[in-house]
């Protein structure tokens, strides 16, 4: 295979991935951690909103972490 057909085949997605259509979840406990947002990424007001949304209330005062972990040990 030359240079080129190999970045032809790269760029349109070959190899195709393989799925898996069975449809059951292997882990269960890793589907319910996608649905929860990545907190170290949301900004402390961010934090506020989602917190106030699940029922918590936080302090913006606190340090980024300390509200981190006060939602995640509402989870």
């Amino acid at each position: 295979m030359t240079l080129w057909s190999k970045l032809k085949a790269y760029l349109s997605g070959w190899p195709e991935p393989a799925t898996q259509d069975d449809g059951e979840e292997e882990l269960s406990g890793f589907a319910e951690e996608e649905k929860r947002p990545h907190l170290q990424t949301m900004t402390k007001k961010e934090l506020e909103a989602y917190g106030r949304t699940i029922g918590v209330e936080v302090d913006r005062r606190h340090k980024k972490a300390k509200i981190i972990k006060t939602l995640q040990s509402s989870w």
